[in-house]
């Protein structure tokens, strides 16, 4: 059990000081994200082997967007995840957009 613990810690700490920035080329705005998570449960095989500890639990997406033209933005976003016997990193679309503004009081969205 100490170990658990000291795994985690270890891991927390390597996992807080990386940086993150947004990144931008040829207009398209790129963002992402990354976790990692552990699974323990003495007592409840929850989203998986976690009476043992797993290391299955992580989520992953990258999601992108541009300005089409001055009055219309696009974008959409791949997500993955892994959480016991749910997802198995299978990449897919989580979301997607168009957002058209005609005037400043009116537009319209979709997505």
């Amino acid at each position: 059990m100490k170990i658990r613990l000291l795994i985690t810690i270890v891991f927390i700490l390597c996992a807080s000081v990386v940086q993150v920035h947004a990144v931008e080329a040829e207009g398209i705005d790129i963002h992402g994200f990354i976790s990692q998570g552990y699974l323990y449960s003495n007592k409840n095989n929850y989203l998986g082997e976690s009476e043992k500890g797993s290391f299955q639990f992580n989520e992953l997406g990258i999601n992108f967007s541009k300005d089409m033209t001055e009055n219309l933005r696009i974008g959409m976003q791949f997500f993955s995840r892994d959480l016991g016997e749910t997802g198995n990193n299978a990449v897919e679309v989580d979301w997607a957009f168009g957002d058209y503004h005609w005037h400043d009081w009116l537009g319209f969205r979709a997505g």
